[in-house]
Protein backbone atom coordinates (compact mmCIF):
# COMPACT_ATOMS: atom_id res chain seq x y z
CA UNK A 1 0.00 0.00 0.00
CA UNK A 2 1.57 3.26 -1.23
CA UNK A 3 -0.67 6.45 -0.30
CA UNK A 4 -0.03 9.49 -3.61
CA UNK A 5 -0.23 12.75 -2.43
CA UNK A 6 -1.41 15.64 -4.91
CA UNK A 7 1.06 18.20 -5.61
CA UNK A 8 -0.89 20.48 -8.00
CA UNK A 9 0.46 23.64 -5.95
CA UNK A 10 -2.17 24.41 -3.84
CA UNK A 11 -1.76 22.17 -0.77
CA UNK A 12 0.08 21.69 2.09
CA UNK A 13 1.91 18.34 0.91
CA UNK A 14 5.06 18.31 3.06
CA UNK A 15 2.90 18.40 6.07
CA UNK A 16 0.68 16.17 4.84
CA UNK A 17 3.36 13.58 4.08
CA UNK A 18 5.06 14.05 7.20
CA UNK A 19 1.75 13.11 9.46
CA UNK A 20 1.04 10.18 7.13
CA UNK A 21 4.57 8.76 7.82
CA UNK A 22 4.47 9.30 11.57
CA UNK A 23 1.28 7.47 11.28
CA UNK A 24 2.97 4.42 9.87
CA UNK A 25 2.01 4.91 6.29
CA UNK A 26 3.90 4.61 3.03
CA UNK A 27 3.25 7.72 0.99
CA UNK A 28 4.65 9.63 -1.87
CA UNK A 29 4.03 13.41 -3.15
CA UNK A 30 2.83 12.98 -6.89
CA UNK A 31 4.43 16.03 -9.00
CA UNK A 32 2.44 15.12 -11.92
CA UNK A 33 -0.43 13.48 -13.16
CA UNK A 34 1.16 10.16 -14.91
CA UNK A 35 0.05 6.74 -13.41
CA UNK A 36 -2.02 7.70 -10.69
CA UNK A 37 -2.91 4.29 -10.49
CA UNK A 38 0.34 2.74 -9.22
CA UNK A 39 -1.18 4.22 -6.00
CA UNK A 40 -3.63 2.27 -3.77
CA UNK A 41 -5.41 5.43 -1.92
CA UNK A 42 -4.88 9.01 -3.07
CA UNK A 43 -4.89 12.44 -1.26
CA UNK A 44 -5.79 15.80 -2.49
CA UNK A 45 -4.97 18.50 -0.30
CA UNK A 46 -5.15 22.18 -0.39
CA UNK A 47 -5.53 25.84 0.43
CA UNK A 48 -6.68 28.91 -0.84
CA UNK A 49 -8.87 30.55 -3.14
CA UNK A 50 -11.80 27.98 -4.61
CA UNK A 51 -10.88 29.65 -8.36
CA UNK A 52 -7.40 29.02 -8.14
CA UNK A 53 -7.22 25.36 -6.97
CA UNK A 54 -10.04 24.58 -9.94
CA UNK A 55 -7.52 26.17 -12.30
CA UNK A 56 -4.54 24.53 -11.30
CA UNK A 57 -6.36 21.27 -11.42
CA UNK A 58 -6.93 22.37 -14.94
CA UNK A 59 -3.99 23.75 -16.02
CA UNK A 60 -1.34 20.64 -14.45
CA UNK A 61 -3.95 18.26 -16.51
CA UNK A 62 -4.98 16.73 -13.15
CA UNK A 63 -8.72 16.87 -13.39
CA UNK A 64 -8.91 13.81 -15.69
CA UNK A 65 -6.80 11.60 -13.79
CA UNK A 66 -7.93 12.41 -10.94
CA UNK A 67 -11.37 11.55 -12.14
CA UNK A 68 -10.69 8.32 -13.30
CA UNK A 69 -8.83 7.30 -10.01
CA UNK A 70 -11.96 7.87 -8.36
CA UNK A 71 -14.34 6.01 -10.76
CA UNK A 72 -11.41 3.22 -9.88
CA UNK A 73 -12.77 2.44 -6.76
CA UNK A 74 -9.86 3.13 -4.71
CA UNK A 75 -10.21 5.14 -1.86
CA UNK A 76 -9.58 8.86 -2.28
CA UNK A 77 -10.00 11.60 -0.04
CA UNK A 78 -10.17 15.56 0.12
CA UNK A 79 -8.54 17.88 2.47
CA UNK A 80 -9.97 21.64 3.26
CA UNK A 81 -9.78 22.93 -0.39
CA UNK A 82 -8.81 20.25 -1.81
CA UNK A 83 -12.43 18.40 -0.42
CA UNK A 84 -14.40 21.34 -1.93
CA UNK A 85 -12.90 20.76 -5.15
CA UNK A 86 -14.84 17.07 -5.26
CA UNK A 87 -17.95 19.04 -5.53
CA UNK A 88 -19.30 20.98 -8.75
CA UNK A 89 -18.62 24.61 -7.38
CA UNK A 90 -18.26 27.82 -4.94
CA UNK A 91 -19.87 30.96 -4.22
CA UNK A 92 -16.50 31.91 -3.69
CA UNK A 93 -15.70 32.40 -7.18
CA UNK A 94 -15.48 30.94 -10.92
CA UNK A 95 -14.21 27.83 -11.63
CA UNK A 96 -15.72 23.84 -12.02
CA UNK A 97 -15.19 21.40 -9.22
CA UNK A 98 -14.10 18.01 -10.09
CA UNK A 99 -18.02 16.99 -9.92
CA UNK A 100 -17.15 13.60 -8.11
CA UNK A 101 -19.56 14.69 -5.45
CA UNK A 102 -22.73 16.23 -5.81
CA UNK A 103 -22.38 19.62 -3.66
CA UNK A 104 -21.89 23.05 -3.69
CA UNK A 105 -19.87 25.95 -1.43
CA UNK A 106 -21.36 28.78 0.11
CA UNK A 107 -20.21 30.94 2.84
CA UNK A 108 -20.24 30.74 6.21
CA UNK A 109 -22.75 33.65 7.41
CA UNK A 110 -20.84 36.19 10.07
CA UNK A 111 -22.86 36.77 12.76
CA UNK A 112 -21.90 37.93 16.71
CA UNK A 113 -19.92 35.37 17.93
CA UNK A 114 -19.17 33.77 15.23
CA UNK A 115 -16.04 35.35 13.43
CA UNK A 116 -15.54 34.14 9.72
CA UNK A 117 -13.42 32.91 8.60
CA UNK A 118 -13.95 30.06 10.81
CA UNK A 119 -10.38 29.04 12.03
CA UNK A 120 -9.12 26.86 14.81
CA UNK A 121 -10.00 23.70 16.78
CA UNK A 122 -13.93 22.21 16.63
CA UNK A 123 -15.49 18.72 17.13
CA UNK A 124 -16.71 16.48 14.27
CA UNK A 125 -20.40 15.02 15.24
CA UNK A 126 -20.84 11.80 12.76
CA UNK A 127 -24.18 11.86 11.63
CA UNK A 128 -23.65 8.64 8.80
CA UNK A 129 -21.43 5.37 9.82
CA UNK A 130 -18.22 6.39 7.94
CA UNK A 131 -14.47 4.42 8.92
CA UNK A 132 -12.87 7.95 8.83
CA UNK A 133 -14.49 8.56 12.11
CA UNK A 134 -14.23 5.14 14.00
CA UNK A 135 -13.02 4.94 17.39
CA UNK A 136 -13.66 8.90 18.45
CA UNK A 137 -16.73 9.97 19.68
CA UNK A 138 -15.73 13.53 20.19
CA UNK A 139 -13.02 13.80 17.27
CA UNK A 140 -11.57 17.53 17.15
CA UNK A 141 -9.83 19.13 14.41
CA UNK A 142 -8.73 22.56 13.54
CA UNK A 143 -10.20 24.26 10.75
CA UNK A 144 -9.50 27.14 8.45
CA UNK A 145 -11.88 27.88 5.73
CA UNK A 146 -14.96 30.57 5.09
CA UNK A 147 -16.94 28.84 2.67
CA UNK A 148 -18.64 24.96 3.35
CA UNK A 149 -21.32 22.76 2.66
CA UNK A 150 -24.33 22.70 3.83
CA UNK A 151 -25.34 20.05 6.41
CA UNK A 152 -28.44 18.81 4.51
CA UNK A 153 -25.97 17.59 1.90
CA UNK A 154 -27.10 14.01 0.50
CA UNK A 155 -23.29 13.31 0.82
CA UNK A 156 -22.73 14.41 4.22
CA UNK A 157 -21.33 12.22 6.98
CA UNK A 158 -20.17 14.36 9.27
CA UNK A 159 -20.87 18.01 11.42
CA UNK A 160 -19.47 20.57 12.55
CA UNK A 161 -21.14 23.74 14.54
CA UNK A 162 -19.51 27.09 13.65
CA UNK A 163 -22.95 29.34 13.58
CA UNK A 164 -24.76 27.14 11.47
CA UNK A 165 -24.38 23.49 11.02
CA UNK A 166 -22.11 22.46 8.15
CA UNK A 167 -20.85 19.34 6.85
CA UNK A 168 -17.56 18.62 7.98
CA UNK A 169 -16.85 15.21 6.07
CA UNK A 170 -18.34 14.55 3.16
CA UNK A 171 -18.51 11.21 1.32
CA UNK A 172 -20.45 8.18 -1.25
CA UNK A 173 -18.25 5.30 -2.12
CA UNK A 174 -14.78 5.28 -2.26
CA UNK A 175 -14.52 9.05 -2.02
CA UNK A 176 -14.34 11.22 1.24
CA UNK A 177 -13.28 14.92 2.16
CA UNK A 178 -12.85 16.40 5.28
CA UNK A 179 -13.26 20.43 5.23
CA UNK A 180 -10.54 20.47 8.13
CA UNK A 181 -6.62 19.73 8.24
CA UNK A 182 -5.89 16.24 9.38
CA UNK A 183 -2.05 16.81 9.28
CA UNK A 184 -2.37 19.89 11.76
CA UNK A 185 -5.18 17.36 14.09
CA UNK A 186 -2.68 15.60 15.90
CA UNK A 187 -3.57 12.24 17.34
CA UNK A 188 -6.98 12.82 15.90
CA UNK A 189 -5.79 13.79 12.52
CA UNK A 190 -3.54 10.42 12.63
CA UNK A 191 -5.98 8.43 13.43
CA UNK A 192 -8.08 9.68 10.95
CA UNK A 193 -5.78 9.11 7.80
CA UNK A 194 -5.02 5.91 9.72
CA UNK A 195 -8.58 5.10 8.69
CA UNK A 196 -8.65 6.53 5.76
CA UNK A 197 -5.71 3.82 4.67
CA UNK A 198 -7.59 0.89 6.26
CA UNK A 199 -9.60 1.28 3.84
CA UNK A 200 -9.97 -1.22 0.42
Amino acid sequence: MVVGIVHSGIGTTASMLNMLRSAGIEAEIVDAPVRLDRFSHLILPGVGHYTEGSTRLNDGGWREPIVVFAASGKPLLGVCLGMQLLGTDSAEGPGDGLGILPFRLDKIPAADGVPVPHMGWNTVKSITPTPLLRSEEDARFYFVHTFAVSADSPVALGITHHGIDFASVVGRDNVHGVQFHPEKSHRFGRLLLQNFAGEK
